[in-house]
């Protein structure tokens, strides 16, 4: 019986534990922007002239973005709020192909498809253990 209340004790102690650590802290808009705008120029070789407003359109859509999954959060029209944040990247997207030249357009192309399977195989997959 003590052995039983023991092992309980420990596993209620763990769990508890696991639960009270905090999250990573949410990066700001800027954070977010200056990262994109480091590793497209990375890709793309962008100048700087370019990389300004590159920086400007992604803070201006992140900020976007925010405010409408701030609003989705408290509506349940989730499909919604998806496709406004579809909407949103792909006017952001729009603006900086209009900076690139062929060759750089081209590259962010397969730049996108290229993070879009990296964010595929990070999400959990249905039925699994997350």
């Amino acid at each position: 019986m003590k052995t039983f209340l023991l092992l309980a004790s420990l596993i209620l102690v763990s769990v508890t534990a696991q639960y009270g650590q905090p999250g990573a802290p949410k990066r700001t808009a800027e954070e977010r922007a200056t990262s994109f705008v480091e590793n497209l120029g990375k890709e793309l070789t962008l100048t700087q002239d370019q990389s300004a407003k590159v920086m400007a359109i992604q803070l201006e859509s992140i900020k976007k973005i925010d405010e409408i999954r701030e609003k989705g959060m408290a509506g349940d029209d989730k499909k919604a709020m998806r496709q406004q944040i579809m909407d949103a990247n792909g006017a952001a997207d729009t603006q900086i192909k209009a900076l690139l030249t062929d060759d750089q357009k081209s590259k962010f192309d397969a730049w996108q498809v290229k993070r879009q399977e990296e964010m595929k195989n990070r999400q959990p997959k249905p039925g699994g253990n997350n």
